[in-house]
């Protein structure tokens, strides 16, 4: 069996599993497992959630690596069972293939890494299955300029989908939709023992990568995110008011009114999930303890602002913090 192929094979012991029905009785737990799978697709939380993971695991004694399918076009077949969608897709931790020339011709060896068979709808919003089948850039390469490998490729793709799951396409003609992929791509988890000399990676969806990682870090390490910055702007400000005129005519035009700043926040949820402070030249920003995100902005201020006035309002649709502060009295001039 190729090295990198997926398998069902990921035991665990009593105690673990002990460890995995108590946790799930958790409501913590719970709850920061249903946002970690809210969140997991989201682009600006993924990165943070996996390098943390990863240390994690490595602090475990553990490699991990994330999978994510680069989509290349769809095969669609029809059973008596219903639609069964395959995702031809790439990525570069797959093994390149290769090939052994014999007398009966050159025989191909090509590894893939799947996913595990996922319920999804079609147009008529009936039940089918999907499955994601990934090769090395180089194996998508020669498929597209040569229809013969092509062809290996996707008998490669069948029989990997019989060896693993017991689903045969072997009698099945291939339609192919115009399209790329099919559902949502769910990430994949590479994970081997940093004492194993060998290469052999067990090789399971998120979800279920999720259940066995978590119990064990619940109680001793808390999974948080890594901080980050937020993307933030600064506009100025200028009310006109006649207390700024004076017979020598406007008394500041440099000093703004007002200074306005919006901090971008992809992953609040709501304003309760940040915590503001503003000080006289300086605004002070970080996430409130126990959300799944870890925000933190030290910003200083071009100009000393009144801390006892000031509004900050969340725009929840475009998850935007907009925070208006007033600069301090400018004042009319000693002399006129």
């Amino acid at each position: 069996m190729d090295e990198n192929c997926c398998t069902n094979d990921f035991d665990i012991s009593s105690e673990e599993a002990a460890r995995l029905k108590e946790a799930f009785k958790d409501k913590k737990f719970l709850k920061l497992f249903q946002e970690y799978l809210e969140d997991v697709n989201s682009a600006d939380s993924k990165q943070s959630y996996e390098e943390e993971i990863i240390s994690l695991e490595k602090e475990r004694g553990f490699e991990v690596k994330f999978i994510h399918p680069d989509p290349v076009y769809v095969m669609k077949f029809t059973e008596n069972n219903g639609k069964i969608f395959i995702n031809i897709c790439k990525n570069q931790h797959v093994r390149e293939p290769i090939f052994e020339r014999k007398n009966a011709g050159t025989e191909w060896k090509i590894p893939v890494i799947l996913s595990k068979p996922r319920q999804d709808v079609d147009k008529k919003k009936a039940k089918c299955t999907v499955l994601d089948v990934m090769f090395h850039p180089k194996a998508i390469e020669f498929a597209v300029k040569n229809s013969r490998f092509k062809g290996v490729v996707e008998d490669t793709a069948r029989t990997t989908v019989k060896e693993k799951f017991g689903i045969d396409l072997s009698s099945q003609t291939a339609i192919y939709p115009k399209m790329k992929y099919k559902g949502k791509a769910p990430p994949v988890v590479l994970r081997k023992s940093l004492q194993s000399k060998k290469e052999e990676y067990v090789c399971e969806p998120i979800e279920d990568y999720m259940k066995n990682l978590l119990p064990k870090v619940v109680g001793t390490k808390h999974l948080v995110p890594l901080t980050k910055e937020p993307k933030y702007s600064i506009k100025y400000r200028d009310i006109l008011d006649m207390k700024d005129y004076s017979l020598m005519g406007y008394t500041d035009r440099a000093a703004p009114k007002e200074i306005i700043i919006e901090v971008q926040l992809p992953q609040v949820q709501r304003a309760t999930d940040v915590e503001l402070d503003i000080l006289e030249r300086k605004l002070l920003l970080k996430s409130s303890p126990g959300v799944n995100h870890s925000y933190r902005l030290n910003l200083d201020l071009s100009y000393s602002i009144d801390t006892n006035e000031g509004t900050a309002k969340f725009d929840k649709t475009k998850k935007v913090l907009i925070i208006s502060l007033p600069v301090k009295e400018r004042g009319l001039p000693k002399e006129v």
